[in-house]
């Protein structure tokens, strides 16, 4: 069996916030040697600015990328595939550098390396080692391995002092240098430290990540936990009911206020983009839309909309009020967006304006969408809210609440959705159906 090691330094922590690769060093082991003459060593230039803080724990500066002819990621990236090819992949502290090559090669358009066998030495030295530290210097010093010539981080140096460490820890008959005789108390450097705590708040993130989003609406959360990625969730209700009041409030909440901002696309079919973002301002600045619509806009009135937007502008919100729009238009840009967050929340208002090729029945063009939809919100693994307007009551049954009996008129559109919201005229009362 192929095994590579593989170690990256980079312009900082999180390649999340945009940092990215300076120097990626890869070394073989086969056989149960460290192969010196199989070895992949680039440097990467990161096309921005490296913080100095950084240059001083790896020394690696615009000077030094130049004198080294380095190129970008997407240059040297379909060489570094073609050297790990087949090979079980090594690293130290695996989420740290997997997080950097996955960011590379999906940045540069390559094949990703998900399918790959991971191991991960730092995972293995808290297993052998618990309590006790397991950077890599300690990891050497704790076998006996030489490290006098890492003076600085460096991908090729950590990645060769990996593939030693890993061939020692995975001899079952190894025995620690440092527990045959004494000495000194062990200590740990604090890029080490910080790599390490940046992997459990990962790990940490990513549980999170996996609950239900919340819609802010505290009994709809309390009994169904919100809703899920993957989810189709339809609110129907009769005209004036408040149905685009509630799905804005939730939209709102996972735009503007959730821990995880989430990515919201809306596509407003029966109303203006410039109509939506007033009326998010006015519900985020808690100024009413009268007084908005008279223009007798008071100075804390502005200090309001000042704070509103700034929180908005954080926010990865996007509307299209095109109209009428096809299903094929919808998932089109649906996948675009998709790009840019793996926390995507949809909301379409209405289920009326999106258009399919004509068939005999209405109700069967409703289900094809509904079924359209509830595909789309699994690939994508979003969140899709649809809204759609029953046909008013009769006088009689007025003040009657909406049931599933009354979605008959939109085909079977109630067995692709995973929550039913009905919102009820005249009244702030919702009913779930899920």
């Amino acid at each position: 069996m192929r095994l590579v090691v593989i170690d990256t330094e980079t312009t900082g922590l999180s390649p999340k916030n945009g940092d990215k690769m300076v120097e990626i060093g890869a070394i073989a082991i086969e056989h149960g040697q460290v192969q010196m003459e199989q070895v992949f060593h680039r440097f990467i230039d990161p096309q921005c600015e490296i913080p100095h803080q950084v240059v001083e724990i790896h020394g690696i500066d615009a000077a030094k990328l130049a004198a080294e002819g380095a190129k970008p990621f997407a240059e040297v990236g379909a060489a570094f595939l073609e050297f790990i090819a087949g090979a079980t992949l090594v690293f130290h502290n695996a989420s740290f550098d997997l997080g950097f090559i996955k960011k590379e090669l999906a940045d540069a358009g390559l094949p990703g390396i998900d399918a790959m066998p991971v191991v991960d030495t730092l995972s293995m030295a808290r297993q052998r080692f618990p309590k006790r530290p397991n950077n890599l210097d300690a990891l050497c010093d704790r076998f006996a391995i030489d490290r006098s010539h890492r003076a600085l981080h460096g991908a090729l140096i950590d990645a060769t002092l990996t593939a030693h460490c890993f061939l020692a820890m995975s001899d079952e008959d190894s025995v620690p240098a440092s527990e045959d005789e004494p000495s000194a108390l062990p200590t740990q450097s604090i890029l080490d430290l910080v790599r390490d705590v940046y992997f459990e708040l990962e790990q940490r993130h990513k549980k999170a990540l996996e609950a239900p989003l919340p819609t802010g609406i505290e009994d709809l959360d309390e009994k169904h936990g919100g809703i899920q990625a993957g989810d189709l969730i339809l609110i129907a209700g009769e005209a004036g009911s408040r149905k685009t009041a509630l799905a804005a409030g939730i939209v709102h909440q996972l735009a503007f206020r959730k821990f995880d901002l989430c990515s919201v696309l809306i596509f407003s079919l029966r109303q203006s983009s410039l109509q939506w973002a007033e009326h998010a301002l006015g519900s985020e600045a808690t100024v009413d839309d009268s007084i908005m619509q008279s223009g007798r806009i008071h100075a804390k009135h502005w200090r309001a909309f000042a704070a509103a937007s700034g929180k908005m502008a954080e926010s990865d919100m996007h509307i299209c009020d095109a109209s009428p729009v096809s299903i094929q238009d919808i998932r089109d840009t649906c996948r675009q967006h998709n790009h840019q967050t793996s926390r995507l929340v949809i909301l379409i208002d209405d289920l009326h304006r999106i258009t399919l090729p004509e068939t005999a029945l209405r109700e069967r063009n409703y289900s094809a969408i509904s079924r359209s939809l509830k595909s789309l919100a699994t690939k994508l693994k979003a969140a899709i809210i649809l809204l759609a307007e029953l046909p008013a009551s009769s006088e009689n049954n007025a003040n009657r609440e909406t049931e599933i009996a009354d979605l008959q008129c939109l085909g079977c559109i109630h067995q692709d959705a995973d929550m039913i919201l009905f919102t009820h005229r005249g009244s702030s009362a919702m009913t779930v159906e899920r």
